[in-house]
């Protein structure tokens, strides 16, 4: 009897220690600090209206802010309270403070944190965004699992972008008795240098993002939380994209063409 349990004991450390292993081999035992991009933390008063919140996100093109009183972070507005807590229940937008709004208290992080626990905190709460704060609690930069992804398909190209798409909005048409369609063929405008392969990036985004507002909003209309939460996290993503496209076309701008592109050439 006590030989099985100390084997069980060995095999569950073995386990561990290939775990752990793994999690240093994927990169996710490296801490926050290490992302190469972490949004700012952009503040708003909790008695400033959720218009004014709102056309906060849009002019610093972000999915969220950062509420703040007395230097302390009180609570978080995002793009989905923007649905689920404003247009789903026709708040005035004028006359109502954000603080009505926002997520209270919300889950904070700190730079030395590990990105596996930041990953597991936003898969077990349902976060796409954390404020990160310092050590007096002040908000300073927000990790968004965007930021996250696009690191690890930086340590892991080929694994990740060849990965097959999900099935899961066929399988939400199927179950709406739809038919997907799968063999129609995608315009791809593939450019002539790099600068134009981003502009024309940039140009098919642009053109969804109106397509996929308007199906988010004919699904609240229809009460179809189902599709809504599958077109948010699209339409999520893609703006997420057109951000970082706007931002490459902006830097190849400035730096030049050929520094640009000298800055992207990995060793052989």
């Amino acid at each position: 009897m006590l030989e099985d349990i100390l084997e069980e004991e060995v095999q569950i450390a073995l386990k561990s220690m290939r775990d752990e292993e793994r999690l240093e081999t994927l990169g996710l035992r490296q801490p926050l600090g290490a992302l190469p991009i972490l949004q700012p933390a952009i503040e708003i008063a909790p008695r400033a209206s959720v218009r004014a919140a709102i056309d906060t996100m849009k002019r610093e093109r972000l999915s969220c802010v950062l509420v703040v009183e007395h230097g302390q972070l009180v609570g978080v507005f995002t793009e989905r309270d923007v649905l689920t807590k404003v247009a789903a229940q026709d708040v005035d937008v004028d006359r109502t403070p954000v603080r009505a709004c926002m997520r209270p208290n919300p889950e904070t992080l700190e730079l030395d944190n590990e990105l596996v626990y930041a990953l597991h905190r936003m898969s077990v709460d349902g976060y796409r965004h954390i404020p990160v704060v310092d050590a007096q609690g002040r908000p300073t930069v927000f990790v968004s699992m965007q930021a996250i992804v696009e690191y690890l398909i930086v340590l892991f190209p080929e694994e990740i972008l060849n990965l097959p798409p999900s099935p899961a909005h066929s399988r939400r048409i199927l179950f709406l008795d739809g038919t997907p369609v799968m063999t129609e063929p995608f315009k791809v405008r593939v450019g002539k240098d790099v600068q134009e392969t981003l502009e024309n990036d940039l140009s098919q985004e642009l053109e969804g993002l109106p397509v996929l507002q308007r199906a988010i909003a004919l699904c609240l209309e229809q009460a179809d939380t189902g599709s809504w939460e599958l077109l948010e996290h699209l339409l999520v993503s893609a703006e997420e994209h057109v951000a970082w496209l706007e931002a490459q076309v902006s830097l190849l701008k400035t730096v030049g063409y050929e520094n640009y592109c000298a800055q992207h050439i990995q060793p052989g």
